[in-house]
């Protein structure tokens, strides 16, 4: 439940424009739990908006069309949210974190979306750790086998994902997660 509030509230805020919604009015942008943590303050839910069940979903507020092109997956995947953290203790949301990633041409920019749903205020955070494409997409794409050229690239310091004829460094999984756990940490600091 804490999860599917979390994902009605950010997707309200961040796809008004899409006209696929479910029974009550909200929009559809299909999600996976991909973690569940407790730490000692809180507990963290971690998902991710999967590919495959939204880009050629009817049902889904980010549906595509039925046989996406390559270029349609990649500016699926690089220009929608991957992820969404939920700050809770037991069923009471308290933060809700999402990585929201722009593209102008070839600038990415990623920053986190953080908002309370309790005193309705939010902030937009910067994100250090860089990336073009994330790494969970990647670890999709690669299951999914949209690109049969497709290739990871094992670089000194990253790596790149070759997809549909142009390498995009991998924003790694990991350390977004840490920096998302120094915000957290920052943020309940200031609240007591």
């Amino acid at each position: 439940m804490k999860t599917l509030t979390f994902i009605l509230i950010a997707l309200i805020a961040f796809t008004k424009s899409f006209a696929q919604i479910d029974s009550k009015g909200n929009p559809i942008f299909n999600s996976v739990v991909i973690g569940e943590e407790k730490f000692d303050d809180f507990e963290l839910t971690s998902s991710y908006f999967t590919i495959a069940n939204n880009i050629s979903d009817k049902n889904s507020s980010v549906y595509i069309n039925d046989n996406p092109s390559l270029s349609d997956y990649l500016k699926f995947s690089r220009d929608l949210p991957s992820y969404a953290f939920t700050v809770h203790q037991g069923e009471q949301v308290q933060l809700m974190i999402m990585l929201v990633q722009t593209n102008k041409g070839s600038e990415t920019d990623f920053h986190y979306y953080v908002s309370n749903p309790n005193n309705g205020k939010s902030v937009e955070i910067p994100c250090a750790v860089w990336g073009e494409i994330s790494e969970k997409r990647v670890e999709e794409f690669e299951k999914l086998k949209v690109d049969a050229d497709a290739e990871i690239i094992e670089l000194p310091k990253g790596t790149l994902y070759s997809f549909n004829g142009i390498a995009y460094r991998i924003q790694p999984y990991k350390e977004l997660k840490e920096e998302v756990l120094q915000i957290i940490e920052s943020i309940n600091k200031v609240r007591k």
